[in-house]
């Protein structure tokens, strides 16, 4: 196969897109990883929804902050700090050997007492060349600390939120829920 005129960086984009993410996503969802959470807190427990917009509410990112605290202090894991994200509250990562782990919060205020919120965590290979070759990324080790991180997360979501209703699901409950919740 001869590649002409493509410029590199449009080469990866393509690459990344159709080959690493594929193959990583097709085994991530072939070991029914529960990587997806929905959970209400009562919004007597958080800030202010003062400039709330449809887009952004601040209380996705004071609840990533205590969830970040939280399993940083308790489990010694060295998380980012969290940050308003495009599309969704906010989101933190953890760089932890060939992989990077991210949590993504989201929230939905529908209730006046409580506020719902969605958690996504997902797994990526670090640098280029994990990247297009998807090494590493599932090791036993990567896999392990993710779900140890996955129970961290919901200890924490009971212990120091106080949240209620925790659901843990797959990729394919997920969107079969956030496409009737919308």
């Amino acid at each position: 196969m001869v590649l002409r005129n493509v410029s590199l960086p449009s080469l990866w984009s393509r690459l990344d897109r159709e080959v690493a993410y594929r193959v990583m996503h097709k085994s991530i969802d072939t070991l029914n990883i529960r990587r997806f959470a929905r959970f209400r807190i009562k919004t007597a427990k958080l800030p202010p929804a003062e400039g709330t917009t449809i887009f952004k509410d601040p209380a996705g990112l004071a609840v990533l902050h205590r969830i970040k605290e939280a399993i940083s202090l308790s489990h010694k894991y060295n998380l980012s700090s969290p940050m308003a994200a495009k599309g969704i509250e906010a989101g933190l990562e953890w760089h932890f050997e060939s992989a990077v782990i991210t949590i993504l919060l989201g929230v939905r205020r529908r209730d006046c007492d409580f506020a719902e919120f969605y958690l996504i965590t997902d797994c990526f290979p670090r640098g280029w060349w994990n990247k297009i070759t998807n090494k590493d990324c599932l090791s036993d080790s990567v896999l392990a600390h993710w779900k140890k991180m996955l129970d961290c997360i919901n200890l924490e979501l009971i212990r120091s939120l106080d949240a209620e209703t925790i659901n843990w699901m797959t990729e394919e409950e997920f969107d079969q829920w956030f496409s009737i919740s919308k």
